[in-house]
């Protein structure tokens, strides 16, 4: 949702030979976008995607908006969030009402996204009500100066998966993470975050660490201080930038895991690439 009230979708496309333009449709007519208009977002949560956005009044709240991708007169495949599943004549629909309800359904979902859909939905069901309205206003401004770092969420929820404080888990933008915790024969507290390089929000990226050290603090490298939030995201940051550079292979793969360890504090990319490259 932004401030005018609009629709978004965000596609992850692999292929942009396999379809010319989009085309979203809804209450305010046919929109069409060459595929060479859209550019992928190039920071937050959603890197790497291309949004579309459709605009719609508040006494449209509930009409769906359509997208769907064309290869001339021809409608390209399009696939949900999983990947696997095909959306229905592969057209997505969806409505502003439809959004409020996902948020309100989603426990994770942070505190100032609730608090903008609730203010959105008491407009929608009073657009005449100028209160209702200065409230969606209020709550738009509150979020957009929340969300202004690029962070996505307000905590995380680190479960203990074997109840023997090694082994965790997380769900962040609604997807599942593993985390390790363990400690070396010489004190090094590490952990490890299988599939880090799907997370590239650092702001949020910030918020994991924090959660994570409140668990199990790890030693910095002269282990007598302790490695904070910000120093274990620079970390993670950089680890992303080594997976991003490195070919496809053994190499690539083994970047995909970062390890907040207390060797690691303060290294620089090329440290980093080295010390993969080199199996370490």
């Amino acid at each position: 949702l932004t401030d005018k009230i609009s629709v978004t979708f965000y596609l992850d496309i692999k292929d942009r030979t396999a379809f010319t333009y989009f085309v979203l449709d809804g209450p305010n007519g046919r929109q069409q976008t060459a595929v060479g208009e859209i550019a992928a977002q190039t920071e937050g949560s959603t890197a790497g995607l291309c949004k579309l956005s459709y605009d719609v009044d508040v006494l449209q709240a509930a009409e769906k908006v359509t997208l769907t991708l064309k290869n001339g007169n021809e409608t390209a495949a399009l696939y949900k969030r999983d990947a696997k599943t095909r959306y229905d004549k592969d057209c997505a629909a969806f409505s502003v009402k439809d959004y409020i309800s996902c948020v309100d359904a989603d426990s994770g979902a942070r505190k100032g996204l609730k608090s903008l859909t609730q203010a959105l939905d008491g407009y929608t069901r009073a657009p005449a009500d100028t209160k209702a309205r200065q409230g969606f206003i209020d709550a738009s401004r509150q979020y957009a100066e929340l969300t202004k770092d690029g962070s996505t969420i307000d905590t995380i929820e680190i479960t203990d998966t074997n109840g023997q404080g090694s082994d965790y888990s997380f769900v962040y933008n609604s997807l599942a993470f593993s985390a390790y915790y363990s400690v070396s024969e010489d004190g090094k507290e590490n952990w490890k975050i299988i599939d880090s390089y799907k997370i590239r929000s650092k702001a949020d990226i910030q918020v994991i660490c924090k959660a994570l050290i409140s668990i199990h603090p790890v030693h910095g490298r002269d282990m007598v201080s302790f490695r904070t939030a910000q120093d274990m995201a620079d970390e993670w940051e950089l680890h992303n930038l080594a997976y991003d550079y490195l070919p496809e292979g053994n190499s690539k793969n083994r970047a995909k895991d970062v390890d907040l360890d207390p060797d690691d504090q303060g290294k620089g990319f090329g440290d980093f690439v080295a010390q993969i490259l080199s199996g370490g």
